[in-house]
């Protein structure tokens, strides 16, 4: 905030220079000239964070991508077929959230819309106060101008004729010079009265879009998620699952072990199969049950 601040002071002080030099103080005018440049400092930031929001949302998307075709190709090498089937859909649920060469998906409709309700208005608003301030400087350099016509006037009324050449000459000049300030200052003025009316509504206008846009693009993606999550919450938290957890489950069939050992029941510790077939074919009813 005192880094923006800084730059306000800085830029207001060479605009100062340059717009006002050689007149005589307008405390209005040059109220409403500062406010107009913070204005447009104000734009240029918001323009540069809606830049940063969507360099960060595209990263967001890249990691997106990234974990769900990643997903996708570790289980299908190892897992069952239907959980290979659900990163499938793992996997095009994020698509449709993530692909920005698809029209109808979450990051493609967010480009498109803060282009078109954002950008290209903030953009043509920047262009607008450039063009702005370079009828500021022309402004300056008419009144310059005019001062120089007025002072050469007075002169001429003090010492010629009302038809002497240079007393002509000296009035054409001036009302020449008065004529063009004229113009340019009351087009400013119009400009500038208007931008300070609709100051507010400007950027209230940008902050309500950008919460829109903002909860439209996560409101799309929520829905796409939507449909490849499981009707019920029937599978396991990971964290139930960690080794401290699973240690519990083999300490409880080491103790089963131990258990049909001491009944006289043995078992070949030699052979792997058996074991496996026996585990699987004891584990089938709690499966079926």
């Amino acid at each position: 905030i005192e880094d923006s601040y800084k730059t306000i002071s800085t830029e207001w002080a060479a605009a100062k220079d340059k717009y006002f030099k050689a007149e005589h103080p307008d405390p209005v005018f040059e109220g409403t000239v500062r406010d107009f440049c913070a204005y447009d400092h104000a734009l240029r930031n918001i323009q540069d964070y809606v830049q940063a929001y969507m360099t960060g949302v595209e990263s967001l998307t890249k990691g997106m991508t990234a974990m769900s075709n990643g997903m996708h190709v570790v289980i299908s090498r190892i897992a069952e077929s239907q959980i290979t089937a659900d990163s499938c859909k793992f996997k095009e649920a994020n698509n449709s959230i993530v692909r920005a060469d698809a029209p109808h998906s979450s990051i493609a409709k967010l480009k498109r819309d803060m282009e078109f309700n954002i950008t290209n208005p903030i953009l043509s608003h920047l262009a607008n106060n450039r063009q702005l301030k370079n009828s500021l400087e022309i402004r300056q350099r008419r009144l310059i101008e005019l001062n120089l016509a007025k002072k050469n006037f007075e002169e001429a009324k003090k010492h010629c004729g009302d038809r002497d050449v240079h007393y002509i000459e000296s009035k054409m000049n001036h009302d020449e010079a008065y004529k063009a300030f004229y113009e340019i200052d009351r087009r400013i003025f119009e400009w500038l009265y208007i931008l300070e009316e609709y100051r507010g509504d400007i950027l209230d206008s940008i902050l309500q879009t950008l919460k829109y846009l903002e909860y439209e693009f996560f409101a799309s993606a929520s829905h796409s998620m939507s449909a490849c999550l499981p009707a019920q919450m029937e599978f396991r938290p990971m964290v139930e699952m960690t080794p401290e957890y699973l240690e519990a489950q083999v300490d409880m069939e080491l103790k089963e072990s131990e258990h049909s050992s001491a009944t006289g029941v043995k078992e070949d510790v030699m052979d792997f199969s058996i074991r496996l077939i026996e585990k699987k074919a004891k584990d089938a009813p709690e499966d079926e049950s």
